[in-house]
C-alpha cells in the first residue's frame, strides 16, 4: 500500500484537518435549498457550520430560518463537534487499521497522557456514554418543556448543552430557564457533567468501587486539578455574579430560583453560552468577569474549551515559583514536566495575544464599532462561548472570517495549533549552548 505511515502525521495537523473537513462538509450540506426558508450568503453558511461544529453560540442567521432539516445538520454537526473529531477519527482509523503503536501515539500527544491502552475499546464505550448522556438529559428536557413542544427541540437542547454549543430552537431560552427551575438543573447537570471530562469521571467511578471494596483510591494529579479547581472556580463566579448582579439582572428573583440562576451561570461561564437572565441586561464587570473565567475554560478531554484549567493552574503555578526563586513547578507535592511549564506558558500567552490581534483587526475592519464588545466578541469566539452584544450579523464578511479563524483555533486549542504548525524535529539536538545570564527587571 502506497502513501505514508499514519505515525508520519503530526497529530495536531491531523485534528485540525478534520475539524476543518467537518465544517468545509457541513457548510455544503447547509447550503442545499431544503435547509433554509431563506436565501443565506456563503459566508453565514460557513459561520453558521463552524459556530455548531466548534460549541459557539455566536450565530450571524437566526436559527428558524433553518428546515427541520437543516436544523438536523446542524445538530448533527454539534454532535460531530462535542464528541471532539479526533475521537471519531480514531475510531474511524482503529476500524480500518490495525490500532498500532502509531495511533497510541497520535492519542497520547494530543491528550497529554504518558499511556493508551485498549484505544478502540475505549473510545467506543467514550461515545457510547456521551450519547446515553445526551439521551437521558432529552427525556427529562422534554418532560420539563411547555406543552406542545417536541421531542427533537429536547434533544437539541440536550445535545447542544452537553456539547457546550450555546445554540437552541428556542426564541427566549433566558425565560424558559427561569420559569423552570427542574430545566435549569437538568441542563447544568448535561454541562457541568460535560466540563469535568471523562478521564474525572473514570477515576471517580473507580473511587467509588474501591471504597465499597474497602480499598484505597488515589486520584491522579490530573483529576485533582479539575475537581478542585472547577469547584473552586463554580463557588467563586457564583458568589461574585451575585455580588454584582443582585440589584440588577437579578434584582426579580428571590429565594430558591436567585440561587439557582447564580449556579447555573456559574456553570455557563466555562464555554456553554446559555444564559438565565439577558445578556443585555448585565453590567460591564460581569461581563469581565465572565470572559475571565470562559478564558480559564473546562477541563482537557471535556466539550469546553478555554485554555484549559490544568493549564490555567500550571501557569499560576509557575508565576509562583518564579516569585519563589525557585527552579521547578510543584503542584501537590508533585513536580510538573518542564516541557510542560513552557506549553501552558505559551498555551495561556499564545491565547492572549490571538485574542488581543483578533481585537485589534475587528477594530480596523469595523471603524463604527466600539472596543468593548469587539473585544468581548473575539473571546467569546476564541473561547467558544457564544455571549455577544448583537454585533455579530452585522460584522463584515473579513470580520466573520476572522471569528471562524478563532473559532476553530478554540476548538482544537491552543497545544494542538502548536502540534500543528510547529516542524516536528527528526532527531534531538546532541549539544547545548552555553549558558548566559541577561539583565531583567
Amino acid at each position: 500500500m502506497g502513501g505514508k505511515p499514519i505515525s508520519l502525521f503530526s497529530p495536531g495537523t491531523f485534528l485540525l484537518a478534520s475539524i476543518s473537513g467537518v465544517i468545509a462538509v457541513g457548510a455544503l450540506l447547509l447550503s442545499m435549498p431544503i435547509t433554509h426558508t431563506v436565501s443565506i450568503s456563503a459566508i453565514d453558511l460557513l459561520f453558521t457550520s463552524a459556530t455548531a461544529v466548534c460549541g459557539c453560540g455566536l450565530l450571524t442567521t437566526p436559527l428558524d430560518i433553518f428546515t427541520p432539516t437543516g436544523q438536523a445538520i446542524i445538530l448533527l454537526l454539534i454532535q460531530i463537534g462535542g464528541i471532539i473529531v479526533v475521537s471519531v477519527s480514531l475510531i474511524l482509523l482503529s476500524l480500518f487499521l490495525k490500532p498500532g503503536f502509531s495511533s497510541h501515539l497520535m492519542a497520547g500527544q494530543l491528550m497529554e497522557l504518558e499511556s493508551w491502552g485498549n484505544l478502540h475499546r475505549m473510545l467506543i464505550r467514550l461515545c457510547a456514554a456521551v450519547f446515553i448522556i445526551e439521551l437521558v438529559g432529552a427525556l427529562l428536557i422534554f418532560h420539563a418543556l411547555p406543552e406542545g413542544s417536541t421531542f427533537f427541540e429536547a434533544l437539541f437542547q440536550s445535545i447542544s448543552t452537553f456539547c457546550s454549543a450555546g445554540i437552541s430552537t428556542f426564541k427566549d431560552t433566558a425565560t424558559l430557564l427561569q420559569n423552570s427551575p427542574f430545566l435549569m438543573l437538568i441542563n447544568g447537570l448535561l454541562m457541568l457533567t460535560a466540563a469535568l471530562g471523562f478521564i474525572p469521571w473514570v477515576e471517580i467511578a473507580e473511587s467509588v468501587v474501591a471504597r465499597i471494596r474497602g480499598l484505597r483510591y488515589q486520584f491522579s494529579l490530573h483529576s485533582r486539578i479539575v475537581l478542585y479547581g472547577t469547584f473552586t472556580l463554580l463557588i467563586a463566579s457564583t458568589i461574585l455574579f451575585w455580588v454584582l448582579e443582585h440589584e440588577h439582572a437579578l434584582a426579580n428573583l428571590y429565594g430558591i430560583r436567585l440561587s439557582m440562576v447564580c449556579l447555573f451561570q456559574a456553570i455557563t461561564f466555562k464555554s456553554t453560552g446559555f444564559f438565565a437572565v439577558p445578556t443585555e441586561a448585565l453590567q460591564v464587570p460581569t461581563l469581565f468577569i465572565i470572559m475571565l473565567i470562559t478564558f480559564i475554560g473546562s477541563a482537557p478531554g471535556s466539550t469546553g474549551t478555554g485554555v484549559k484549567i490544568t493549564t490555567f493552574v500550571i501557569f499560576l503555578a509557575a508565576i509562583k515559583a518564579a516569585l519563589q526563586g525557585k527552579t521547578s513547578v510543584n503542584i501537590r507535592e508533585r513536580q510538573i514536566p518542564l516541557d510542560q511549564v513552557f506549553r501552558a506558558i505559551g498555551i495561556v500567552t499564545l491565547s492572549f495575544g490571538w485574542a488581543l490581534l483578533v481585537t485589534f483587526c475587528l477594530l480596523i475592519i469595523e471603524p463604527t464599532m466600539h472596543f468593548g464588545p469587539l473585544l468581548l466578541e473575539a473571546l467569546s469566539a476564541l473561547c467558544n462561548l457564544g455571549i455577544n452584544t448583537g454585533i455579530t450579523p452585522y460584522l463584515c464578511p473579513a470580520g466573520k472570517l476572522l471569528l471562524i479563524t478563532s473559532m476553530l483555533i478554540g476548538k482544537i486549542g491552543s497545544l494542538t495549533l502548536i502540534l500543528a504548525l510547529m516542524k516536528r524535529a527528526k532527531k534531538k539536538a546532541k549539544f547545548s549552548y552555553p549558558e548566559e545570564r541577561i539583565m531583567l527587571g
